[in-house]
Order: C-alpha cells, then structure tokens, then sequence
C-alpha cells in the first residue's frame, strides 16, 4: 500500500456520490507517514501499537497552541 497517496471521505453528496481528499497535505507529511509506514512492515501487533502509541503521544505533546 503507498501510504502516500491515502483519501478519505470529505463529505457525501445527497446524489450518494462521496467527495474525497488527501489525507496528506504536503510532501514533509507524506514522507514522514511512509517512514513510518516502513517501520511498521514486520512488527507484531503488539510492537505495532507501541509505536503508534509513542507517536501519538510525540504529536499530541508537539501541538503548540
């Protein structure tokens, strides 16, 4: 899967067609996401959540309001 490339669902029109956009809006974004992407490929589950846990954490503390 190329990570970079991910959509979601904006929104849904009434017509039932669904409008979607890039999750990520920049380069620098796309290539943290693949990196991350490639350390995931051969964890376990549970290693697997362990970093995702720490990255959230490291993004959730790095919002400066």
């Amino acid at each position: 899967m190329d990570i970079k490339n991910a959509q979601e669902v904006a929104f849904n029109q009434l017509d039932g067609k669904k409008i979607m956009r890039d999750i990520f809006e920049n380069e620098s974004e796309k290539e943290r996401a693949s990196k991350i992407a490639d350390q995931l490929k051969g964890m376990t589950i549970r290693e697997a959540q362990e970093l995702l846990s720490k990255i959230s954490e490291a993004l959730v503390n790095s919002i400066t309001f």
